[in-house]
């Protein structure tokens, strides 16, 4: 300090860089060292006045250049840098912020500060007190390494949020590096693996199973990290945490710095399964009902797709059996009704008479038909056979369609009108002929009639009056 004491007082009050040469060989080749140097170099004295800096001090405070010169005290700079928006108070009352600066800077011994600047660099102010009462300081620019901060800092942030919507999802998901440790597995996870689970990253799948379901497991996460192909099984074995029945997905993904991670989720659909097995149960008994049944029948779902039809349908309608299967449409069904040459008998003779000139046009036009809330019709069959039609549209939207074979009621209707007609004939005959017979009895009953009243009239003898009484 004595050097740098006598080149402070030589110039009195002139900037030291301008007595370098004249202070002594040794002072000048400290400035060269310090010149060379990107961190700032400042000495104050026992009274707080600035005895010496480097080059690096004045391009760090750009904009200070007439403020850091000897005899200038560190309180001096910071109050001019806030004047001049060149130091930023952070939010603060600028003398709030210069008076916690100075406080803080003359309780330690060493004393450290960041300091922000307005165009937004960032300097590390640290000094170090001597054993005269001065203070040698270092500054160093870490705007660089606060950006570094800062993206880390929000890196660390995301990190923990995805790990906060990770524990949160009811599916359970973990993920492994390139040897198979655990080095990720949220709280869903965790609980499949039962109480031996808390402590699982950095392990592997034998330390929480058996070696051979650990190596069916690893095995397929081998694959997926050497072919990059995704891996999906299906599960139905009890576990832990977690339905017997599961869908386990297992892919590669990779980080920017291209290491690569196998990713693994449960998808639990035991419920889904349940509910499948409901419906198919409950598919089984309608079927059952359904075959019970003296009518052919058959359902189509809201979007006009095949749900189900009974024995008796398929065996009036054989052509079509083709189209009676799960997820086949309606149209696929009427298509090879017309190819069959059934239902040309539809109840419009506007429709009937497109069936043999255009096929599409009556196609189309026979699909509307079974969009009708509600109809009933008869139609025969081209073997002779007639049918009660019976089709509903639900709220729902689902169509079921009811085929009565009519056959013999239409065979006794027919009986029946044959025998009325001829009954009719009969009573016309029996009409004719007593009209007839009237008319031939009437005739010579007159004369019988004449005569006896003639006789009756006539004196005759005792033996005789008695006969014309007779008749």
């Amino acid at each position: 300090m004595e050097i740098l004491r006598g080149a402070a007082g030589a110039g009195d009050g002139v900037g030291l860089h301008e007595h370098r040469t004249g202070s002594g060989g040794h002072l000048a080749r400290l400035m060269a060292a310090l010149d060379v140097t990107r961190d700032a170099f400042c000495c104050y004295d026992a009274d707080d006045r600035l005895v010496l800096s480097n080059q690096a001090m004045l391009d760090m405070y750009a904009g200070l250049e007439d403020v850091i010169r000897p005899g200038t005290s560190f309180e001096a700079l910071l109050r001019a840098g806030l004047e001049r928006r060149i130091l930023s108070s952070e939010g603060l009352e600028p003398e709030v912020w210069l008076r916690r600066v100075l406080d803080l800077r003359s309780r330690e011994e060493a004393f450290e500060s960041v300091l922000r600047f307005t165009d937004g660099r960032w300097v590390m102010h640290r000094e170090k007190r001597t054993d005269d009462g001065g203070a040698i300081g270092i500054c160093t620019d870490i705007t660089r390494l606060k950006r570094h901060e800062g993206a880390l800092a929000a890196a660390l942030e995301k990190a923990k949020l995805a790990e906060a919507i990770l524990d949160e999802l009811p599916n359970p998901v973990f993920a492994k590096d390139r040897e198979l440790r655990f080095v990720l597995a949220n709280r869903a996870f965790k609980r499949t693996l039962g109480d031996e689970a808390t402590e699982i990253l950095g392990r592997r799948a034998a330390d929480f199973t058996t070696p051979e379901l650990a190596e069916t497991f690893e095995s397929s996460e081998r694959r997926v990290l050497e072919t990059r192909e995704d891996f999906e099984v299906e599960e139905d074995f009890d576990q832990p945490g977690i339905g017997k029945y599961r869908i386990v997905r297992k892919c590669r993904v990779e980080t920017e710095s291209g290491t690569p991670y196998v990713v693994g989720a449960l998808f639990d659909i035991s419920d889904i399964r349940k509910r499948e097995n409901d419906a198919e149960d409950a598919r089984r008994q309608l079927a059952e009902v359904l075959e019970t049944l003296p009518a052919g029948v058959v359902i189509y779902d809201r979007d006009d797709r095949y749900v189900l039809a009974n024995r008796k349908m398929q065996e009036a309608l054989p052509a079509m059996i083709p189209a009676m299967r799960p997820g086949k449409s309606l149209r696929d069904a009427v298509e090879l009704a017309h190819d069959a040459g059934y239902f040309r008998q539809s109840g419009d003779p506007d429709l009937d008479a497109l069936y043999d000139t255009d096929r599409e046009a009556w196609i189309t036009g026979y699909l509307r038909s079974y969009h009708v809330r509600h109809r009933i019709f008869e139609r025969s069959h081209a073997n002779g056979r007639w049918v009660k039609a019976i089709d509903t549209r639900t709220e729902d939207g689902t169509f079921v369609g009811v085929r009565v074979d009519i056959t013999e009621l239409k065979q006794r209707e027919a009986e029946l009108q044959a025998a009325r007609e001829e009954a009719v004939l009969a009573d016309r005959a029996k009409s004719e002929f007593l009209a007839n017979m009237s008319h031939e009895i009437r005739t010579p009953m007159n004369g019988v009639l004449g005569m006896t009243e003639l006789l009756a009239k006539t004196e005759l003898t005792a033996n005789r009056r008695p006969l014309p009484t007779s008749f």
